[in-house]
C-alpha cells in the first residue's frame, strides 16, 4: 500500500511527459515560417527543421522518411547556404559543371536582388536525384536554396518545393514588399 501512492504519482508524471513529447514532435512536423536576420522561408508540413544546421548551412530541413529504393537518401531535403565574394551567374555555372542535366533555367531581376533558378537532374550513388536551386544575389553574397529529392518522389514533393522556392526571400526583399 505504501508503494501505491508513489507508483501512481510516477505513472501520472510519465503520462504527462509522454503527452508533452508527442505534442512537441507533432509541432516539429507542422508548417513553419522560419526567419533569420538574413532571410525567411516557409518550411512545409512533414519537414523537420534543424535549429543549428552546422556545416556552413544557414538552414537545413528534411523529411523523416527515407527512400525505399535508396536507404541513404531522405525523401526530400532542403538547405540554404551563403557563398561569399561571388555572383549568381558564377555559382550557376559551377552547378552546371558539377554534373547532371540542367532541365530548366530562369532569371529574375529586381531593384534589390538578382535571382537565378534551375533544376538539375543528376545521378548520385546510382540514384537519380532531382535538385531544384534558387540563387539570390546581394552585395557580393549569393544565397543558395537547394531542394533535393530522388526522382521517384518528384511529384509528391512538387508542392513543397514550390512553397519553399516561392517563400525564400532575403530580408531586404521582405521589407520592400510591405
Amino acid at each position: 500500500m505504501e508503494l501505491l501512492i508513489p507508483g501512481l504519482a510516477l505513472v501520472a508524471l510519465m503520462i504527462y511527459a509522454s503527452t508533452k513529447i508527442k505534442k512537441a514532435a507533432a509541432q516539429a512536423l507542422e508548417t513553419e515560417d522560419v526567419e533569420t536576420d538574413e532571410f525567411s522561408i516557409t518550411k512545409p508540413a512533414g519537414f523537420i527543421n534543424i535549429v543549428s544546421p552546422g556545416e556552413g548551412l544557414l538552414f537545413h530541413a528534411y523529411t523523416k522518411e527515407f527512400s525505399d529504393d535508396a536507404p541513404n537518401f531522405r525523401k526530400a531535403e532542403a538547405t540554404i547556404r551563403v557563398i561569399e565574394n561571388s555572383d549568381a551567374d558564377r555559382v550557376l555555372e559551377e552547378l552546371k559543371r558539377s554534373g547532371g542535366d540542367v532541365a530548366y533555367q530562369r532569371l529574375d531581376s529586381g531593384p534589390l536582388y538578382e535571382s537565378r533558378s534551375c533544376r538539375i537532374d543528376r545521378d548520385i550513388d546510382g540514384v537519380k536525384v532531382i535538385r531544384y536551386v534558387k540563387l539570390l544575389q546581394k552585395d557580393g553574397r549569393v544565397y543558395q536554396f537547394q531542394f533535393d529529392t530522388p526522382a521517384e518522389f518528384k511529384d509528391e514533393f512538387g508542392p513543397a518545393v514550390r512553397e519553399m522556392n516561392d517563400s525564400f526571400a532575403l530580408k531586404d526583399q521582405i521589407s520592400s514588399r510591405l
